[in-house]
């Protein structure tokens, strides 16, 4: 809501950043589905932790897109989030 950075400088001193949620992951009984895109570095790896950490998550690695794949193909993006929540 306008906050921009605010917070950012507090939850770097309080070390939120780097915030284990593995536990967290292993105990999450909802749906969980992680967007990746194919060029952000590591993005396999990723999905590998999470994944060994909760086997019913599921993912998609959306091609041509890094960091922000909502962002970088909103089209695809959608079409991929209409697939999940029908």
């Amino acid at each position: 809501n306008g906050c921009g950075s605010k917070y950012l400088y507090a939850s770097l001193k309080a070390r939120y950043l780097n915030a284990n949620i593995a536990n967290a992951v292993k105990k999450i009984n909802n749906s969980i589905y992680i967007v990746m895109g194919k060029g952000e570095p590591g993005c396999i790896d990723t999905i590998s932790e999470y994944k060994s950490q909760n086997c019913a998550i599921e993912t998609t690695i959306l091609p041509k897109t890094k960091r922000v794949p909502h962002l970088e193909s909103p089209s695809r993006f959608i079409n991929i989030i209409k697939i999940f929540l029908s």
